[in-house]
């Protein structure tokens, strides 16, 4: 396995990551006091499969110069753009955990579901399979993090 380092994955990590910043600078106050509690074991499962895939996509690409052409762009780019219109939603609505949980046209968990499909997308564009099982197990244990969390 060949150890190389991918700008483009990590530039779409840190696009990905922009509304996290201004979320943990400016949280909401009305998170629920009892979240969290008991699934520490998934918790600390979601961090480690979470590092796993990210050092996997920024080092292990196949094509880390793949070309902006490839139709896995396309998935990025929606993932992405669904994923931004989340995060307005939630600032627009005053900041309030809730609107974290609530469904966007039809999809349970889209603040789950979005930003791992555009890593998903990530890692098929840049040919890194290994990166790709890694996020699916990733957006399964997330899911079921935020699932039994609430």
């Amino acid at each position: 396995m060949k150890v190389t380092f991918s700008y483009r994955a990590l530039i779409i990590f840190i696009l990905l990551m922009l509304p996290n910043v201004v979320y943990f600078i400016s949280p909401p106050t009305d998170v629920p006091k009892t979240l969290g509690g008991s699934v520490k074991l998934i918790g600390a499962a979601e961090n480690a499969i979470r590092a796993i895939s990210f050092l996997l996509l920024f080092f292990v690409p196949k094509n880390p110069n793949a070309s902006l052409k490839s139709p896995w762009v396309i998935g990025i780019v929606i993932f992405m753009v669904l994923y931004f219109v989340l995060w307005g939603r939630y600032f627009l609505e005053g900041s309030s955990y809730a609107v974290l949980g609530k469904d966007f046209l039809g999809i349970p968990m889209p603040m789950v579901i979005f930003p791992v499909g555009c890593l998903i997308c990530t890692g098929f564009w840049l040919n890194c399979i290994p990166a790709v099982i890694s996020l699916v197990i990733f957006g399964i244990v997330h899911a079921l993090s935020h699932f039994v969390g609430n």
